[in-house]
């Protein structure tokens, strides 16, 4: 009963992380709201507390058993008591095995002395200390909601690597892991491929086809997991390569007869059904393309509700359609048809091992993939992964010459690799440096290969973007090392970025990205350990890799297997590209996967390469003759999980002595698996190899392949079914005891309740949330309400969604405001709705108090407030401007808008809400002082800033500092003049501009030059408004200098290219006045009165005639 526990343990196990190895870079839900890397983390934390459970109950059943002898055990310990033992003898598992030997050490010593475990559960600890000092402890434990990448996220990874390097026992085991990697890199590159070319049927918000993003919503995330796909698709084309050139001479006999006819079974077989798959998945996403929910982030219900929302989502994760939830069928048939990929993948195929026609086959399908990948990396135009995988690649080929001891093959490389590498440089210099830029001109003309000729670039886009960030980080730290010298040491916990770095914000990055748009990451592995976890943990993420490299460096020195080899090399090469890679990125769970995988598959190579756990560091044991072995060895895969097992010798019947060596020890074949019975005489390891390699026409079978019909289990017998030995313990289980299926029912329920709760709640919130969304955008805000408030019952803690639920709130009073000045009813749900609005914002506010969004979204409330209820609004605004204070002395003092919004606020409290400088009304001095000055602030932090120079301008014009308000026009002119018009004021903004003393035509000319939209436009019909509009302002400007003539020509220039302007008719009118043409001076007159009824706020925009007209 207890083999047959282990046995299912073992099963679980493995099919639960070939399923996440395949499924987490595919898999992403359409349905919730953050569509991709939330929804795969879940699924993996779900996946990976899955595998603890059956890990736990094999651990559990182990204790639970009653114990025989244990044969290994008792040999390794002669002094050891217990059980019966008939016989005893001692199995031999020789190095560059199949199977890794039992540890026969303690069981700390087991824990703590295996390859790399000590370096990676420092580094766990160290993210629990700084999570538990964190100044979001939360957030650092959970993760954020855009991420979801905190410490019980890390945990699982380190998990992961743990149930691999303490479950996996044989090279099948490793290969099949490696085949499944493979495998999903099918999918993930052909679809980036369908996007490049435009036959995505799935209507994404962003652009998907100049940059690919595949199924992981952004282009550089799908290129940083294919860099650590790529090196493992090269391993299996080299060795597989390697076996075709040493088996070159059954070329001939393999392609005819039964040989041929048994390859292109499989091989049909094979192309049927991946095409059957590839199929599927088209279907499956023209079906959700067909029935999809709506995300459209771009829409705005109204000006101050988008404010109240700080969207950080990915601009392709969104996508605009119905709210059907798509066909009910596709994920029981996609579950069906990955358990057939699963059968496919690992069955046994007789006759194949050694099958030229059928490995030449699967030579040409590892070149397939190599390319596809490719392809959608260049596709991707991410430059980091390029420069990531042009490395690794690079360095594959020199480990192998260095290990191979081909030197020439070697020198010749790096010869090539640096006149590629020059080369590159060369492109990346600015055009017309370079004596090869003819040559480098056509190269330009593609987007992709372009793409590599930027590396260099930092002065604009997303290279200034990181150099602004990695500024910011390194602000951060260095306030730490003078003012808290802890944080320096330990961090501020994972997930602590985005509620640190607004306050040591660089103004340039609103030029340069979006102005909400608050960094969480900084863009480098290196920078985003250091703030998050300080030195400490930097030096031990540093430390783990470090030790990956020696380690790997080690193994590849000691084994002699080629495949082995090459294996190491390609581990290599990955770890590599990746560590470049995050030099520019960002770690997303696919990435954080296969670094922990390539790392477990290091460390299992070195329990191969030393064939026991206890005799990794040891020196190699000196043999006559050690020949290195060039062909890949058999790997028996007669079942899909087959845990290994060793065999006893004893007189009781359970086996037999045949395999003894003179020593009295039973020797393990380096040919052939443990679970199979070989005969062997010798005790020497090197010896068994050399008797293993039985030259280039061995049918030896490639890495991955299945079993074949050689090893029949059923006719070799696998020794676990009748000894129930366990390999790792070396001790012969019996029944376990009836406490055992209690225990591992409790633990099951406990695993089933914290996925619940950790890991299904936070997806049915999100697909709440995101139907509400959906409604919110077409309007529906009161269908909205129920599912927001459905979605923080199911999140209570998530405040992003107590944040849009104030919002929705805030919408409904606005729209009970249209009826409440004749409504007592509207007027009453108006107040209830605006408390409701403020209570969830309050709240969203208490959830996260370092957000500096919370402050000033609960400051735009009151100042809202305060128009829909007027009694109340020096209340509210005084309110308002606390908040603001708050934020911007506390949280965000660097943020320009913040500042700004205070400035406009402190303006309206000074002037009752008023124009004064239409009204002619009185303001309150003091006040008004404050909002300049808050204003001026504003624009010293960031004097391109549109919104903050025309803030600033109309404040001084309430003021009656006209020369100053015309001073900011001018400058918000030259940043963008169709500012100016952004409501009815436009006319006397442009008038302050003319009349002031501190404008001079020669800067108005610049300011308003028509030329600039000759190439910000590229629709002609907006390409001649854009041009009319500065025309007419630059021609008003004349008008208030007094130079009539250039007035007058430069307005009817304008009205040439577009005579719909009330205004620019009405300016005209005043320039034929002042000439005395009252004719023309009425018919523009008549002309601005027509086309000022047909505007959209037609009221206000006649009065501003009038008053014009008057002037």
């Amino acid at each position: 009963m207890t083999k047959k526990i282990i046995q299912t343990c073992d099963i679980v196990m493995e099919v639960t992380w070939l399923l996440a190895l395949v499924s987490i870079p595919i898999y992403f839900n359409i349905y919730t709201s953050r569509v991709f890397e939330p929804d795969k983390i879940t699924f993996f934390r779900s996946l990976v507390l899955v595998m603890l459970v059956a890990w736990a109950a094999k651990g559990i059943a182990r204790v639970a058993a009653d114990r025989a002898a244990g044969v290994v055990a008792r040999t390794a310990n002669p002094n050891r008591r217990g059980g019966k033992v008939t016989e005893t003898t001692e199995i031999v598992y020789p190095e560059d095995g199949e199977v890794i030997g039992p540890d026969s050490r303690p069981l700390i010593q087991r824990i703590f002395r295996r390859p790399m475990v000590i370096f990676v559960l420092v580094l766990a600890f160290i993210y629990l200390i700084a999570t538990i000092f964190s100044i979001v402890p939360g957030v650092s434990w959970w993760g954020s909601y855009q991420r979801l990448q905190g410490t019980y996220t890390f945990l699982t990874y380190v998990c992961f690597f743990l149930v691999l390097i303490f479950n996996i026992r044989e090279r099948r085991q490793i290969e099949r892991l490696i085949s499944f990697v493979l495998l999903a890199n099918i999918p993930v590159a052909l679809y980036g491929i369908l996007q490049h070319l435009k036959a995505d049927p799935l209507p994404w918000q962003g652009d998907v086809v100049f940059r690919v993003t595949s199924t992981m919503g952004n282009a550089i995330f799908i290129s940083a997991y294919l860099i650590m796909v790529l090196p493992l698709v090269l391993y299996r084309a080299v060795t597989t390569g390697n076996w075709l050139i040493k088996n070159r001479n059954l070329a001939g006999r393999h392609m005819q007869g039964r040989p041929r006819n048994t390859a292109l079974s499989w091989i049909a077989l094979y192309i049927i059904f991946l095409v059957f798959m590839l199929g599927l998945f088209l279907v499956i996403l023209n079906f959700n393309a067909t029935y999809r929910p709506t995300q459209t982030t771009q829409q705005v219900i109204t000006s101050t509700a988008a404010q109240l929302v700080n969207n950080n989502g990915s601009d392709s994760t969104g996508l605009a359609g119905s709210t059907d939830i798509g066909p009910w069928w596709a994920l029981p048939l996609g579950i069906f048809a990955s358990f057939g990929l699963f059968f496919l993948f690992t069955v046994r195929r007789r006759g194949t091992d050694g099958n030229y026609l059928f490995r030449l086959f699967e030579f040409v399908g590892y070149a397939a993939l190599v390319i596809i990948a490719s392809l959608t990396i260049l596709y991707s135009q991410s430059r980091g992964p390029e420069a990531g995988i042009l490395v690794g690649v690079f360095i594959f080929f020199p480990i192998m010459f260095w290990r191979r001891r081909a030197w020439k093959w070697l020198i010749g490389w790096l010869g090539v690799g640096l006149v590629l590498g020059g080369t590159l440089v060369l492109f990346n210099l600015p055009p017309g440096s370079t004596p090869l830029e003819p040559v480098f001109k056509i190269a330009r003309q593609n987007d992709q290969i372009a793409r590599l000729g930027e590396f260099f670039e930092t002065n604009d886009g997303t290279g200034k973007v990181r150099q602004l960030i990695w500024k910011t980080v390194l602000e951060i730290m260095g306030e730490a090392a003078q003012k808290e010298p802890a944080r320096l040491v330990i961090g501020y916990g994972p997930e602590s970025l985005y509620n640190k770095s607004p306050q040591h914000y660089q103004a340039e990055l609103a030029q340069v990205e979006a102005r909400n748009a608050i960094p969480d990451r900084s863009h480098n592995g290196y920078l985003d350990a250091l703030e998050t976890t300080g030195i400490v943990g930097l030096v031990a993420y540093i430390a783990v890799v470090l030790a990956f490299f020696w380690y790997s460096f080690k193994f590849l020195r000691r084994t002699r297997r080629f495949e082995y080899q090459v294996l190491l090399a390609a581990l290599i090469s990955t770890m590599v590209a990746h560590q470049i890679e995050i030099q520019t990125g960002i770690q997303i769970v696919s990435s954080w996967m296969m670094f922990f995988t390539t790392i477990a598959l290091a460390v299992l190579m070195g329990g191969l390469i030393y064939g026991r756990w206890d005799a990794v560091g040891r020196k190699a044991i000196p043999a006559p003759v050690e020949p290195v072995v060039e062909e890949p060895l058999p790997v028996v895969e007669p079942e899909p999980v087959m845990v290994a097992a060793v065999a006893t010798t004893a007189k009781n019947g359970t086996g037999s002595s045949k395999n003894k060596n003179k020593a009295g020890k039973e020797t393990i074949p380096a040919k052939e698996p443990v679970s199979t019975r070989v005969n062997g005489k010798s005790n020497s390891p090197a010896r068994n190899r050399d008797q293993s390699s039985a030259g280039p026409g061995n049918n030896a079978k490639a890495p991955g392949s299945s079993g074949g019909g050689g090893n029949n289990p059923r006719r070799n017998g696998p020794i676990y079914a009748t000894s129930g030995m366990d390999l790792e313990s070396g001790i012969t289980y019996r029944q376990v005891k009836p406490w055992f299926y209690a225990a591992v029912t409790a633990i099951g329920a406990a695993a089933l309740y914290f996925i619940w709760i950790s890991n299904v709640s936070p997806i049915v919130a999100d697909t709440l949330y995101k139907q509400g969304y959906n409604l919110s955008s077409a309007n529906q805000w009161p269908q909205a309400v129920p599912l927001l408030k459905e979605a923080l019952s199911w999140a209570s803690n998530e405040d992003y969604y107590e944040l849009y639920l104030g919002q929705a709130y805030l919408q409904l009073a606005t729209t009970e405001s249209q009826k409440a000045s004749t409504d007592k009813t509207a007027l009453a749900n108006m107040q209830a709705y605006l408390g409701a609005s403020e209570r969830e914002l309050l709240r969203a506010n208490q959830l996260a108090p370092l957000n500096p969004d919370h402050y000033a979204n609960l400051a735009r409330l009151y100042t809202r407030w305060a128009d829909l209820e007027p009694a109340r609004s020096t209340e509210m605004l005084n309110k308002a401007i606390g908040r603001y204070l708050q934020d911007v002395n506390t949280y965000a003092p660097r943020n320009a808008r913040l500042w700004a919004e205070l400035a406009a606020t402190q303006a309206s409290l000074a002037t009752n809400r008023t124009d004064t400088d239409i009204t002619g009304g009185s303001f309150d001095q003091a006040a008004m002082d404050k909002a300049i000055e808050y204003g001026q602030k504003s624009v010293a932090i960031d004097p391109k800033y549109d919104f903050n120079r025309l803030v600033l301008g109309d404040i001084y014009r309430f003021a009656g500092k006209k020369d100053e308000a015309g001073q900011q026009y001018l400058a918000l002119a030259e940043i963008d003049p169709l500012q100016l018009a952004s409501d009815e004021r436009y006319t006397r903004r442009i008038m302050d501009v003319g009349l002031s003393n501190l404008v001079n035509l020669e800067d108005v000319q610049k300011a308003f030059d028509p030329a600039q939209y000759d190439k910000k436009d590229t629709d002609a019909t907006k390409r001649n408004q854009d041009k009319a509009f500065v025309l007419g302002a630059q021609g008003a400007v004349y008008l208030y200098k007094g130079q009539l003539d250039k007035a007058q020509s430069t307005l009817n220039e304008s009205i040439g290219m577009d005579a719909t302007s009330p205004y620019v008719h009405a300016f005209l009118s005043v320039v034929y006045k002042k000439l005395g043409a009252a004719a023309q001076q009425n018919n523009e007159a008549s002309t601005a009165r027509s086309l000022a009824k047909n505007q959209s706020n037609p009221a206000a925009v006649q009065q501003a005639i009038e008053t014009l007209l008057a002037s």
